[in-house]
Formats: structure tokens, sequence, C-alpha cells
């Protein structure tokens, strides 16, 4: 059996805010700059979010490397869908690579927010298509990033 070229990552965590909280996080630019593609120690250079459908994002920022050297990690898209307060799809491209609103040029990322039985939310992101060599290094990413969020809600 062959193995799969792109696999999927799954990531799901339980917040005590509202969906609506939750949900608008990822289409405000000044949340977003603050959990997006945030790293602990990395400065944001660029952020910017049109949250709505056919809006593209780009967040950038600079990093530091074990050997003190900086890169800028750049990550880019486009607003698909906006289902307030359930559900976002964006297009996503990471690095410099051109990024377009077609699904061939770039991964698919699916978040679902629902309330839970307490009133708060659950959030589960889907990210789609991701090359199997990436796998690990996205599913910590995205861990990362609902993480930040939780900082970021407060």
């Amino acid at each position: 059996m062959t193995k799969p070229s792109k696999v999927d990552v799954t990531i799901t965590r339980t917040f005590s805010h509202s969906p609506e909280r939750v949900f608008d996080a990822w289409l405000t630019k000044d949340v977003a700059r603050k959990f997006l593609f945030a790293t602990n120690g990395g400065v944001s250079l660029h952020a910017e979010m049109h949250g709505h459908a056919g809006g593209a994002f780009r967040f950038t920022e600079r990093r530091t490397k074990d050997d003190g050297s900086t890169w800028d990690a750049d990550h880019v898209g486009f607003v698909v869908e906006v289902e307030r307060p359930r559900r976002i799809v964006l297009s996503f491209c990471a690095g410099h690579a051109p990024c377009t609103y077609e699904p061939s040029s770039a991964t698919r990322v699916q978040i679902d927010v629902v309330v839970t039985v307490d009133g708060g939310a659950s959030l589960t992101l889907f990210h789609q298509g991701v090359p199997l060599e990436h796998e690990e290094r996205a599913a910590n990413g995205w861990n990362l990033v609902v993480a930040n969020l939780a900082h970021a809600l407060g």
C-alpha cells in the first residue's frame, strides 16, 4: 500500500468564552495578530486580516533561529467562507510561495466553533492537504495557535 503524500491535521480545544468571542478573534486583526502564527519570542512585523468571504490575510513574524540569525515567517491566504459564529474556512499558504484563491495553490483550513453545555465554546480546526513531511510541524504550529488564542482571549 502506498503512503499518502498529504494528510489532514485536526486540533480541538474547549474555551470558557462564548462561541461568538472565540469566532470573532480569528477575523479581528488586532486580536488575531496575538495568536495567529505567533510564536514565543517572535516579533510581529505585519498583520492584515480582511475578515469577510473573499478577503485576504497576511501575518509576518520575525523569528530567531538557534544560531541567533533571524528570518521572516510569512503566512498568507484568503477567507473563503464565514458563517458567524460557527465556521470559518481559509485558503492558506505558508512561506513565500504564490498563494491564490484557488484551492490548487493552497491548503484548506476549516475552523468550526460550537457552544458547549456550559455556554463556552468548543473549537475544532481541520487543516486539509498538509504535505506528509510537514504533518508534525503543522500539528505543533496549530496547537500553539490554539493555545495562544486562549491567552489572547484572557
